[in-house]
């Protein structure tokens, strides 16, 4: 073998080492970025599953905020009945009773109703001013419990009451008294027949509301309707809601909802099983007072201006100074100054403002101890609390 086919030899295997390296080094490089992905990929994955596990833990925490918020309205309804008051009127944060001893000393029981705090979790009450709606430009609800008698029950108002209802129209109106009356009673100016032609077709109730959300089911009902610009029922206009409906121009020419333009959901009940047929004058809302005979919404809206201006005036003759002894006459009949029933709208985060939860209350307390008589979830219905308290409870690093 000569030089020059010995060092041909040594020339090849050097290649095919060289060859042989890079191969390997190619294949550890595929090697440790596969390891890597791995491990980025478990990675991510525990960083989900801890995101994941603590969302879940603000959810219980909501969850027990929201028990927690329905035991301590209970404890404040008992302290109410067990000190003798005689409830007359809801204001945020409060409840305007006179003592015990007196028809004109008025007291207040205060309770919380704003960012109360149940361990990490917090809850509020979302309720109504005394004029019965937050103003339209308002960012975060009025907060606080809300009585059932400021609002028109569906099983006793007459068409006549249920026609006065914003954008509400007469033949919805009958169609409401038709689907609680028997059908030998039924008036021929609603729907009763026709919701066999619906697809799928089903059958009149007539028998008694027992929720207002059956009127979800009563022929022409609609969301403007129902709901008005107020898709959530908290009583603003929400960033995401236009008070612009397509009933915008059968709304009356006095506004009596502060430009809200709430539909006919927040003004109706069923709970009010105690006098069902008259309203609370000291806390009902224009558009509910709007719609008791003889009044119409001049006099409603002076009855509402008239209770903000003299809070200290609870007992019904007040109404005598503010409408006049013929109107105040022809109302009495249909008002009271009694609470028997009330609302508790609840919404609740955990921690960092996580696990949002939304749950309505009805309590009883007319046999002298608080019954809780409907719950309801509301958190399909979205965020409720406004949009100034959206952003601080969304903090957090988790």
């Amino acid at each position: 073998m000569n030089a020059r086919h010995f060092n041909s030899i040594v020339r090849g295997v050097r290649r095919n080492a060289s060859r042989r390296n890079a191969s390997v080094l190619v294949i550890v490089l595929w090697i440790a970025f596969g390891l890597v992905s791995i491990a980025l990929y478990f990675g991510q994955s525990m960083i989900f599953h801890l995101q994941a596990t603590d969302n879940d833990e603000a959810s219980v925490e909501a969850d027990q905020a929201i028990e927690g918020a329905g035991r301590y309205i209970s404890g404040v309804l008992s302290n109410l009945l067990q000190q003798g008051l005689l409830p007359c009127a809801l204001v945020p944060g409060g409840i305007l009773c006179y003592t015990p001893q007196s028809d004109s000393t008025i007291t207040t029981l205060t309770y919380l109703d704003e960012e109360v705090a149940v361990g990490d979790a917090k809850f509020w009450i979302i309720g109504r001013d005394s004029g019965g709606l937050s103003n339209v430009n308002n960012s975060v609800p009025v907060f606080g419990l809300v009585d059932e008698a400021s609002k028109l029950n569906l099983n006793t108002a007459t068409a006549t009451n249920l026609e006065a209802l914003p954008y509400m129209t007469p033949q919805l109106a009958e169609s409401i008294v038709n689907w609680r009356s028997s059908s030998a009673s039924a008036d021929s100016g609603g729907a009763e027949l026709e919701y066999g032609m619906l697809n799928p077709p089903y059958s009149c109730k007539n028998a008694p509301f027992e929720t207002v959300d059956e009127l979800n089911l009563v022929m022409g009902s609609t969301t403007d309707i129902l709901y008005g610009a107020d898709l959530n029922l908290n009583g603003i206009l929400d960033l995401n809601e236009n008070n612009q409906s397509s009933y915008q121009a059968a709304e009356t020419t006095v506004n009596l909802d502060n430009g809200l333009n709430a539909g006919i959901l927040e003004y109706v009940t069923v709970w009010t099983t105690t006098n069902a047929n008259v309203v609370n004058v000291n806390t009902a809302p224009a558009p509910v007072l709007a719609c008791l005979p003889g009044i119409g919404t001049d006099n409603a809206q002076s009855l509402v201006a008239y209770r903000q201006q003299h809070p200290d005036q609870l007992a019904t003759n007040w109404v005598v100074q503010a409408l006049g002894q013929e109107a105040a006459s022809a109302l009495l009949p249909y008002i009271t100054n009694t609470i028997y029933q009330v609302s508790a709208d609840v919404a609740a985060v955990g921690h960092y403002g996580r696990g949002y939860r939304r749950t309505l209350f009805v309590f009883d307390i007319s046999s002298g101890v608080p019954q809780i008589v409907y719950r309801r979830d509301l958190t399909r219905m979205g965020w409720a609390l406004g949009n100034a308290l959206q952003t601080p409870q969304t903090t957090g690093t988790m």
